[in-house]
């Protein structure tokens, strides 16, 4: 299967509090004693029947509106429970149990800073209040301040140094922050204090995953799955670990057995799917994508993954609206009037804020971009304040020590850019032209053999688009507002599922697969993307490709390049060894690391340059490693280089 295919992984996250809320209340009248054995025995009707009567006679008795507020959040009544708990603390101000429950049921009711606002004046009350820091780390994850959380996740470890739910959402907070080796640690200790802690085990079996530790996974998440066989999510994350082994019916088993427990899991369906599309059965993966989907219409993973399995089907367009659909629900719009956008939202409508990154270069061209787009009238001039305070945002991470890196923006930034961080403001995809997309007077059958002649399996040629479509073409990937993924060696970038698709690049590939059937033969379209880079800079570095035809081509008039025999492609005429982990090096290609062991490994090949043209496509097979050349273009937003890659077949080996 396409590696680059979303897959969701429902990682139960177990960000539990440790006991709910209070039990304990205080009086001593005698109805209050009994409505006190009440709810101790688990009687809760007979309980809020006392307290009701207590009010009758004493509206504003605090125990009596604490412990109906109490009951009302065991039942999942927040709005009611904070009304009541709310209305017991303006009658008992000092008491930190009632801060504490109202926080509870304003985090139920995701009203996130007034619950942290609560759990914060619990702990004023009561500042060893382990509970209180649990629940306020919880908190503070989902507004996605998660340095915060981990202060008072630990306060409440170092509080209570024995509770087994502090420790594992330690380790939740700390994987989202990157520390896998404190979060390992983090869930192996809650483990270590509780043998049958389900959720710890999957968590770790989760984490163990994603550092490719796979065998290490299953036995973790089998574990919980055989302290809870009803636990759904084990089941489906059981499933997701199995398919990464390549135990495809074993994983469709789990999938299965998730289902089975809850039928309405619109992840396990999408997960399922996957797994059917790599054993070939497409037409069963669509009816899974399509279940997942009602289910959730709102599962852009599914519409991604549907347009993927519609495109190996040959059925464009029908993917392509699929991917629209996607596209539409994680980056919105298009709109093109600013006041669309509402300031001070923090989260945006993008990535959730704890996952929000952007790096110099991205700021840069996103403001280069915007401006652009005014002087050209796609959109109107109110967007410059958008410009405006990316600039602000760009300033203060040009001040940090490693500017150049990718950063997380702070709340505050996000809050600066509001809901329109990652959004689409622009998205005009050209349709179909009447001719041809390819100059039809390039000899074919020539570049064809040229290229199957070729020792190291590379050819080029230039001229390759018509005037018309190359000026479409050129337009789409200059106005459309899809570059959200970015890395820190000053590219940014979309792919088929983030926008980079449109009834034009799709006749292209057509148009490429019948002029090449020799070398392209059964490979059908795989994945297509486009890189926008910095002026200046080394480009991508060495890498393959996951197909098994790469065809690459350049789409900046050649004027902007300052160097004309540079600024193209460098092809190592040495293959990817066997076995060679494809998903790890081409993840970490950036890293200092994994950069010297492929430098190594091609230190003794032989390389073929190709030097940058306007319109020059790079046909090579997809298994040799190649990089970008040195890039040296003009400033300016026009004039940065842009290349398009279409991707066809499966990668051998």
């Amino acid at each position: 299967m396409n590696r680059a295919e979303k897959r969701r992984q429902r990682k139960l996250t177990g960000r539990t509090a440790n006991k709910g809320p209070r039990k304990k209340f205080g009086g001593t009248q005698q109805a209050l004693e009994l409505a006190i054995q009440h709810y101790t025995a688990g009687d809760l009707p007979e309980a809020e029947d006392v307290c009701r009567d207590i009010l009758q006679t004493d509206p504003n008795q605090p125990v009596a509106l604490q412990m109906l507020g109490v009951i009302a959040l065991q039942s999942g009544k927040n709005d009611i429970a904070a009304k009541y708990i709310q209305k017991a603390i303006e009658t008992n101000p000092g008491d930190a149990d009632g801060h504490s429950n109202l926080g509870l049921a304003l985090q139920n009711l995701g009203r996130l800073e007034e619950s942290a606002a609560s759990y914060r004046k619990a702990i004023d009350i009561r500042p060893g209040f382990a509970e209180a820091h649990n629940n306020l780390g919880n908190t503070l994850t989902q507004l996605g301040r998660l340095e915060e959380a981990v202060v008072h996740f630990q306060k409440a470890i170092q509080i209570n140094p024995d509770n087994a739910n502090e420790h594992n959402n330690l380790g939740n907070t700390l994987k989202d922050l990157g520390d896998f080796d404190e979060a390992l640690a983090s869930y192996r200790k809650a483990i270590q204090m509780r043998p049958e802690f389900a959720e710890a085990h999957s968590n770790l079996g989760n984490l163990c995953s994603d550092l490719q530790r796979l065998d290490e996974a299953v036995d973790h998440i089998q574990k919980a799955i055989t302290l809870r066989p009803d636990f759904t999510d084990a089941h489906n994350n059981l499933g997701v670990v199995l398919q990464k082994l390549g135990r495809l019916e074993e994983s469709v088993d789990s999938f299965h057995k998730a289902i089975a427990i809850n039928p309405d899991y619109a992840d396990a369906h999408n997960n399922l799917a996957g797994t059917l599309k790599e054993l070939g059965r497409l037409e069963d993966s669509v009816d899974s994508y399509h279940k997942a989907i009602d289910i959730n219409p709102e599962l852009a993973d599914a519409h991604n993954n549907l347009g993927n399995v519609l495109k190996d089907l040959g059925q464009f367009s029908k993917a392509k609206a699929a991917y629209d659909r996607g596209f539409h629900i994680n980056h919105g719009g298009p709109w093109y009037n600013a006041a669309t956008f509402a300031d001070g939202d923090g989260a945006g409508m993008g990535l959730p804020t704890g996952k929000a990154s952007t790096s110099t270069f991205k700021l840069r061209d996103t403001i280069d971009q915007l401006e652009y787009l005014i002087a050209k009238g796609r959109i109107d001039s109110s967007f410059q304040q958008m410009a405006d305070r990316y600039g602000t945002v760009l300033a203060e991470i040009q001040q940090m020590e490693k500017p150049e890196a990718v950063s997380k923006l702070t709340p505050g930034q996000l809050d600066r850019l509001g809901s329109f961080h990652n959004q689409a403001i622009h998205h005009d995809g050209p349709a179909r032209i009447g001719a041809g997309t390819i100059n039809g007077a390039l000899d074919f059958k020539h570049i064809e053999k040229r290229y199957l002649a070729s020792p190291v399996s590379v050819t080029t040629l230039d001229d390759f688009l018509t005037p018309e479509t190359f000026s479409r073409l050129r337009d789409f990937c200059l106005e459309s507002t899809i570059f959200f993924t970015h890395t820190g060696n000053h590219l940014v970038s979309s792919r088929l599922t983030s926008g980079f698709n449109c009834d034009l690049l799709f006749q292209i590939a057509e148009d490429v697969k019948e002029r090449f059937p020799n070398v392209l033969g059964e490979h059908e379209l795989a994945n297509m993307w486009v890189y926008r880079y910095n002026n200046q800079s080394a480009g991508v570095t060495a890498h393959t490709d996951e197909g098994a035809v790469t065809f690459n081509f350049w789409i900046t008039p050649d004027d902007a390049n300052l160097v004309p025999d540079r600024g193209g492609l460098i092809i190592y005429a040495k293959d990817q060894p066997y076995g060679w982990d494809w998903e790890y090096f081409n993840a970490n290609k950036h890293t200092s690391d994994v950069r010297q062991e492929i430098a190594d490994f091609l230190a003794d090949a032989e390389t073929v340059t190709i030097p940058y043209r306007e319109n020059r496509a790079v046909l090579f097979h997809s298994n040799l490693f190649h990089k970008s050349d040195q890039i040296h273009f003009k400033d300016g937003f026009e004039n940065r280089r842009m290349n398009i890659t279409l991707l066809f077949g499966k990668r051998q080996g």
